[in-house]
């Protein structure tokens, strides 16, 4: 894998957010492996209360998720989110460590909401096969078929 490309100036890079496409999301550096695209993000800082007794909580640590994402430049793209965890100061309160959560993808997820979709509709719409969807991707086909079973319920469920 080549050294990840990053800002210099240590500032977000709107460009470079507005490509990622992902709102709250800030793509910090860019590398290239040999399986495809890794893409490094993590949301910007900012107050979350504790869900338990609503104090502010504190930030604690940031702990490494990854997702596999929407292909991008020919091969598929895995995103390592800095997912934040938050601490809950006091004392008598039940929550010690509460995990961010983001509209980017479910808990324990593998594959992003957007990789769901994108291959719900590649299914639906150009009648492609999960196996050569999951490729793209970089995933086993039974993980994807998973989520398009999910995604295709709440589809139907709109109707």
């Amino acid at each position: 894998m080549s050294n990840p490309t990053s800002c210099e100036c240590g500032r977000w890079c709107g460009r470079a957010d507005a490509l990622l496409g992902v709102p709250g999301v800030h793509m910090t550096a860019v590398a290239q492996a040999a399986t495809g695209l890794i893409v490094h993000g993590q949301t910007a800082q900012g107050l979350t209360g504790c869900p338990a007794c609503g104090v502010a909580a504190v930030g604690h640590r940031r702990r490494r998720v990854r997702l596999h994402d929407i292909p991008c430049c020919g091969g598929p793209v895995r995103l390592v989110r800095a997912k934040r965890l938050w601490q809950c100061r006091v004392g008598l309160c039940p929550t010690t460590v509460v995990s961010e959560q983001h509209s980017l993808a479910g808990k324990r997820a593998i594959l992003t909401n957007r990789a769901i979709r994108w291959a719900t509709d590649a299914v639906e719409k150009c009648d492609a096969s999960v196996s050569a969807l999951s490729h793209q991707l970089g995933v086993s086909w039974r993980v994807l078929l998973k989520g398009i079973e999910t995604e295709g319920r709440r589809r139907v469920g709109r109707l």
